[in-house]
């Protein structure tokens, strides 16, 4: 008899699982999901999204009559024994390819083998596994565009055999998921159940709503943040909660969404090849950079207290939803980096804790992009000035009123700069600088100027 365990790791759905496919052959299997928060480190809002997608996928095996173990601590401790415990001849997993897992993984196969069980493994949590991808020189690839060409070529989208409506399962004793201790005290998770609903039939009809209504006019919306213009799909595919595949093949014809599929891709193979990136500049230089990181503007900015309204506006909607429009990410993301000059760690590791999306690869290369140390970034000259972005991307300010309610009288042509604002308009809009809305922290023009003399001594 053969009995097989299915460790799921960033695939937390049963359908459209390689993993649980091959699984599902063997005479029983024994669903497994394994937390070491030593090792995650996960943020407030990606504990609590864990915390809900790991009840939908336990509901989802008791569907199919089976149940999903839960266990906590090491991994490579923990799983062979239970292994042994239950009789496992075979293990499935999908490859998790991010620097916190991977090396882990194969001395876990190792482990697991030299015990007599067949480890059988499958890249289901992306379309590429990141050693078959290079330059011609043999190197990784760094820039985007050359990765998204070369990718795109060799891309095998995956055929996943259907698995049974009954599983034939064995039981083990293991944790409730209120027993991982995922859930924060602070009310401001609450927010969220307000916003988000986990699982895998919610991302299923979440992106059948967004192929129906969004995706044809996603490259001229996507960076309005007031339009409902994006697929809001990344905490999603950041748990596995829907497969890469089906996505990339439902979109195929959707070329602007499919892009930026690959760049979640991209980012995932950066951080494989360079995983000093996860803490370190990838361009050297930077860390001759002069930051200020002054700790009162961090927490102003962390706030939405800057006095920049889509700046602030972006920083009140991760704070209400654990989320922010991807377009507001990079003004807020520069904003911290050159007008304030505090280091792109301190803002990612804010927003490591507060997004539900907060992928480590994604995070990185988007941080490291803006500020001007990571591969392929914007050029350090490129600041956003978020006056002119906010006139760009919420000329009517809606966004903005939505998330900063106390500017919501002001006019349109006000709105992003209410400093400026006459005397009778303030009154009109009954609001008061400093006591309802705070002054710019900074003169966007200086901080500009700032910015650039200082990256001026990295580049000598």
């Amino acid at each position: 008899m053969t009995l097989a365990i299915i460790l799921h790791l960033n695939d937390l759905r049963i359908e459209q699982n390689p993993a649980v496919s091959g699984a599902s052959k063997c005479d029983r299997l024994l669903a497994v999901y394994q937390y070491d928060q030593e090792r995650e480190n996960l943020g407030a809002a990606s504990r609590w999204w864990l915390h809900h997608s790991l009840h939908s996928l336990k509901n989802d095996y008791h569907k199919k009559g089976a149940d999903l173990y839960l266990g906590q601590g090491d991994l490579l401790t923990s799983l062979p024994m239970l292994a042994k415990k239950v009789g496992a001849t075979h293990v499935f997993w999908n490859w998790r390819w991010d620097p916190t897992y991977f090396d882990l993984l194969e001395k876990l196969q190792k482990a697991l083998e030299r015990a007599g069980i067949e480890v059988v493994t499958s890249n289901g949590s992306y379309l590429l596994d990141p050693r078959t991808l290079e330059t011609k020189s043999g190197k990784p690839y760094a820039v985007f565009t050359p990765f998204y060409k070369a990718a795109l070529k060799a891309i095998e989208v995956q055929s996943v055999a259907k698995i049974p409506s009954k599983f034939r399962s064995v039981k083990a004793k293991s944790l409730t998921v209120e027993e991982l201790k995922l859930l924060e005290k602070h009310p401001w998770t609450k927010k969220l159940e307000r916003a988000w609903k986990p699982g895998r039939g919610e991302a299923k009809a979440k992106l059948k709503r967004f192929l129906k209504n969004g995706a044809s006019r996603y490259d001229k919306d996507r960076d309005f943040p007031a339009i409902d213009g994006t697929s809001t799909l990344s905490p999603h595919l950041h748990f596995g909660e829907i497969s890469p595949h089906e996505v990339y093949l439902a979109s195929l014809k959707k070329e602007p969404f499919v892009r930026q599929l690959f760049w979640r891709e991209f980012a995932n193979y950066f951080l494989f090849h360079f995983p000093g990136a996860a803490k370190k500049n990838w361009n050297p230089k930077f860390d001759r950079f002069p930051w200020i990181n002054k700790r009162a503007e961090l927490k102003k900015w962390q706030q939405g207290r800057t006095g920049y309204p889509i700046v602030d506006a972006g920083m009140r909607q991760l704070w209400k939803t654990g989320w922010m429009h991807n377009r507001v990410r990079m003004i807020v993301a520069s904003f911290l980096t050159k007008d304030l000059l505090i280091d792109w760690r301190k803002g990612e590791g804010w927003f490591w804790d507060t997004l539900v999306d907060a992928d480590r690869g994604n995070n990185v290369l988007g941080w490291q992009w803006t500020a001007g140390s990571g591969p392929d970034a914007a050029p350090y000259f490129r600041v956003f000035n978020p006056i002119l972005q906010g006139k760009k991307f919420d000329p009517t300010g809606s966004y903005i009123r939505e998330y900063l309610p106390e500017l919501k009288n002001l006019p349109d042509r006000w709105i992003h700069e209410p400093w400026n604002a006459p005397e009778e308009v303030l009154d009109e809009a009954a609001l008061i600088l400093e006591k309802d809305y705070p002054m710019p922290i900074v003169d966007h023009a200086q901080a500009r100027t700032r910015a650039l003399k200082s990256f001026a001594q990295v580049s000598k």
